[in-house]
């Protein structure tokens, strides 16, 4: 298939497209970590520091229907500019992903922290 003919159906420009989609799985799995250990946090009898999460901290699926709407379009936002990133140098878009990973892992990372010293420190 020529790229003159129909450039939209082009395989470069559909496979460029989908080097987006593992940042979008990774962020995914961060919020749904971020979810899981905020709900063994609290079940642990930890206090949630988040105002808006801790009325539901301890239920697992209205944290994904209270997150949902803000995962979409931060996946949304960060994909439009990671490709404007690549429009303006190549390859560079996936460093619009970076500071989203990043900042998702924290909490994480925090419940982890507070689970194990909480498990293993003070039993």
């Amino acid at each position: 298939m020529s790229p003159k003919i129909l450039p939209f159906l082009h395989p470069s420009r559909l496979l460029g497209r989908s080097r987006y989609i593992l940042p979008s799985l990774v962020l995914l799995a961060l919020l749904a970590g971020d979810i899981l250990t905020t709900v063994w946090f609290t079940a642990l009898g930890l206090p949630e520091a988040n105002l808006l999460i801790a009325p539901i901290a301890g239920d697992a699926l209205a944290q994904v229907a209270f997150k949902a709407p803000f995962t979409i379009i931060l996946i949304g936002g960060t994909w439009y500019m990671a490709r404007q990133c690549d429009r303006l140098i190549a390859r560079s878009g996936i460093y619009a992903w970076l500071p989203v990973l990043i900042l998702y892992s924290v909490p994480i990372l925090h419940n982890c922290a507070a689970i194990f010293s909480r498990v293993y420190l003070f039993f």
